[in-house]
């Protein structure tokens, strides 16, 4: 067998593993990556429920008579009237 220059002096030697910052650097490059998805699933899920809340509001809306939806009109308009005469 034919030995290249350098070749023996590396047979005995344990290789040394990576330094602590590169893993440190890993680790937070990680941990920003896995914020950024959490990030994204909750705007995702909430993005869901407002649409879900959005759909049963306007389906309570419909179910309700058209006397129903006017008196609920009427007590709103009550509400905003006693605000502005607070107001000025």
């Amino acid at each position: 067998m034919v030995k290249h220059h350098g070749e023996s002096s590396k047979l005995g030697q344990v290789r040394q593993l990576p330094k602590q910052p590169q893993v440190g650097c890993k680790c937070k490059l990680t941990l920003k990556l896995l914020e950024r998805l959490m990030r994204s699933a909750r705007t995702k899920m909430t993005r869901e429920m407002l649409a879900i809340l959005c759909e049963r509001r306007k389906h309570n809306t419909e179910k309700r008579s058209h006397k129903e939806r006017l008196t609920t009109m009427e007590t709103h308009l009550d509400v905003l009237e006693a605000s502005l005469e607070e107001l000025y």
